[in-house]
């Protein structure tokens, strides 16, 4: 966050012709700043439990991980990587439309 966002809800506040409105805008201002820690603050949470089975299981994750690293070494190598990527690019993302 910038000092200037907050200067400039603040000074929006002050001049917004009612001390009602001013407050209001002020904890809607604070609501938006307060909400993604919140967010931030549960994903952390459930990530442990996650960090958890990674730490149990770690001989698990690091050689499912190599052999993904090796796959993929492998793929670029022979040339393969480029024509899967290709080929994802023309049928999955090529005809994405944006929703907006």
């Amino acid at each position: 966050m910038h000092r200037a966002d907050a200067d400039r809800v603040l000074t929006l506040a002050a001049t917004s012709g009612s001390a009602g409105r001013g407050a209001l805008l002020a904890f809607v201002y604070g609501l938006g700043i307060g909400i993604p820690f919140l967010f931030v603050a549960l994903a952390f949470q459930r990530g442990m439990s996650a960090f958890g089975f990674a730490r149990r299981h770690a001989r698990l994750v690091t050689r499912v991980g190599g052999a993904m690293l090796v796959a993929v070494g492998v793929l670029q190598v022979s040339g393969a990587w480029t024509i899967a990527m290709t080929w994802l690019r023309v049928h999955w993302i090529g005809g994405y439309q944006l929703p907006l």
